[in-house]
């Protein structure tokens, strides 16, 4: 509940971000696994907070004033492979839930030796070192108009 005068901001995920999204690709094709395309940005079907224009309209026609909607990028490093694989394990196992079929899931089954092939070749394209990941969000804000 939001008083009047009271200013509402958050960020949301861009239907254009990167992420983590060009590493497990690579992790899962070198495995022979499938991975979706395009990723969704979102996993459920209330609006579209992916999409700029979208976001924009919604706080208008929720009457806020002042509402203001950009898109920007930072940046997040990984240490290393292990810990990416360790961060985005949720990831993983919402795209073996959702996506795969279960031929693919029992080829699989064994969850730790899949995350040990997929540290394997991350560890491999970025020569055990550290990389960054690229995030595009949106940054949205709006004042509820006064009484």
């Amino acid at each position: 509940m939001l008083r009047p005068g009271g200013v509402l901001g958050f960020t949301t995920i861009h239907e254009y971000n990167p992420g983590f999204t060009p590493d497990l690709r690579s992790a899962f094709h070198s495995v022979g696994a499938p991975y979706p395309n395009p990723f969704p940005q979102q996993t459920h079907n209330q609006g579209r907070w992916y999409d700029l224009n979208w976001v924009r309209e919604n706080l208008l026609q929720h009457g806020l004033e002042d509402v203001k909607v950009d898109v920007t990028s930072h940046t997040s490093t990984v240490d290393d492979a292990a810990t990416f694989v360790s961060r985005f394990g949720q990831i993983i196992e919402y795209i073996r839930n959702a996506f795969w079929k279960d031929e693919t899931r029992r080829k699989f089954e064994d969850k730790d030796r899949l995350k040990e092939s997929l540290i394997q070749h991350l560890d491999e394209k970025y020569k055990g070192e550290g990389w960054k990941l690229t995030w595009t969000m949106i940054i949205a804000s709006g004042r509820k108009k006064s009484a």
